[in-house]
């Protein structure tokens, strides 16, 4: 779900589709359709939808597209790709996007390198990798993205150390470990990050007590 102050945007597979998605907003007294239900291709079962200066945009695959990432917006009209219609290789999940002030930039689990997680920003004409093609090459499926003072940042389960947490940031062309990498208990999955007073805080599900927890940097 997303907001642009005035309207609630929201984007789903439907299954009278072929699973492909279809957006809706709702203005305050009833939900209607934006854009041809379907437009993104068959079988999207991972999307994330945002706005940025009022205009909805939508990161998502498509099993039609061997699930590769996509980015559209909708420019009053109609549904149109970002960039290039494809920004990724085969197999991406976990597909989030997040603004700075003026950048967008989308974050997705590349499968094609061992599952790593992978940021791309667009240039005005293009995608390109933030630092390297994969911030880490190890198997980390559950991560989450978020941008503070112009800064992107991702937190994600570390598999080769039992899923615990590690937060790395882009600075000076590369990324960096910030604090300590394995801070939370083991088998943390499902991270959700979010910046308060550019204090990082990150919500997670505990597999080793089945308990929600959210911790913060000091």
């Amino acid at each position: 779900i997303a907001s642009d102050g005035s309207n609630l945007y929201i984007t789903f597979a439907d299954v009278d589709f072929n699973y492909a998605l279809q957006v809706m907003k709702y203005s305050g007294e009833q939900w209607e359709t934006v854009g041809t239900p379907g437009f993104s291709g068959k079988y999207c079962f991972d999307s994330n939808i945002k706005t940025f200066n009022g205009v909805p945009y939508i990161a998502f695959h498509s099993g039609e597209n061997f699930f590769k990432a996509s980015v559209m917006k909708w420019n009053g009209t109609k549904w149109v790709h970002v960039g290039e219609k494809y920004i990724s290789g085969d197999d991406t999940h976990n597909i989030s996007i997040e603004f700075s002030r003026s950048t967008a930039y989308v974050s997705f689990v590349d499968y094609s390198l061992s599952r790593s997680p992978t940021v791309k920003k667009f240039t005005g004409s293009s995608w390109e990798y933030v630092g390297e093609s994969g911030i880490e090459e190890d198997h980390n499926y559950y991560y989450s993205l978020a941008i503070d003072q112009e800064i992107p940042y991702c937190m994600y389960s570390q598999s080769n150390y039992n899923y615990t947490l590690k937060l790395s940031k882009f600075v000076s062309g590369e990324w960096k470990t910030v604090g300590c990498p394995g801070f939370s208990p083991e088998y943390s999955l499902y991270p959700d990050l979010v910046f308060v007073d550019n204090i990082p805080y990150v919500a997670f599900a505990d597999w080793t007590d089945y308990k929600l927890k959210v911790m913060r940097f000091k």
